[in-house]
């Protein structure tokens, strides 16, 4: 048998920004939006400390959960589609540099439903009104964009509410440990079912 070179070691970064209570209409708003700002200036950061060690990233995907905020007001949440699509274009030309081959389309999108129980009478239910609305645009937004994903919710996974430990906050708006646990495995296993498939040119 043919003796190879050793193969380089890949390694895996994660550049996480979160905040809570935002939504897509103003916070993260491609052109003004503070979180968008914050977040371009975190990952610029952390790929420049990489490159500074003489690595060369590459941009795989990005993992998004968000949108309860935009399903409290009805113009907000009828646009969240639109903005959704504008949102995942601007993030892929940003990152364009960085992307496999650099080809932006090659980033892949992976989103997450939001708030899986919304049962009459709930928290969620009264607070949120057109979390159906969200929902649905969530995943016609990932059927409009190429290599772009929607890993659907459920009640399965578990909010706070459906705990009964020390941890229950009296809500069933934000996913417990397990609840976050299973939206992870399930948005892996949509990242990693694209990376089977041919990866898309623009």
């Amino acid at each position: 048998m043919p003796e190879h070179g050793p193969i380089a070691p890949r390694h895996l970064y994660l550049i996480k920004h979160a905040v809570g209570g935002t939504d897509l209409a103003e916070d993260w708003d491609p052109d003004r939006g503070p979180q968008i700002q914050a977040l371009e200036t975190l990952v610029g950061r952390a790929l420049d400390a990489l490159e500074a060690q003489g690595l060369r990233p590459t941009v795989r995907a990005v993992f998004w959960q968000q949108g309860e905020t935009d399903s409290i007001v009805e113009a907000k949440a009828n646009s969240y589609e639109e903005r959704l699509v504008a949102f995942i274009a601007h993030l892929r030309r940003r990152l364009a540099f960085f992307s496999p081959d650099q080809s932006p389309a090659n980033i892949r999108f992976v989103l997450g439903q939001v708030i899986p129980d919304w049962t009459v009478g709930s928290k969620a239910h009264s607070s949120y009104p057109y979390r159906d609305t969200i929902r649905a645009a969530q995943l016609a937004a990932s059927l409009r964009v190429p290599n772009a994903v929607a890993v659907p919710t459920d009640p399965s996974f578990e909010t706070h509410a459906s705990t009964q430990d020390g941890y229950r906050d009296e809500d069933n708006i934000h996913f417990n440990e397990a609840g976050l646990t299973k939206l992870g495995e399930h948005m892996a296993a949509a990242y990693l079912a694209g990376q089977l498939a041919e990866p898309p040119r623009r």
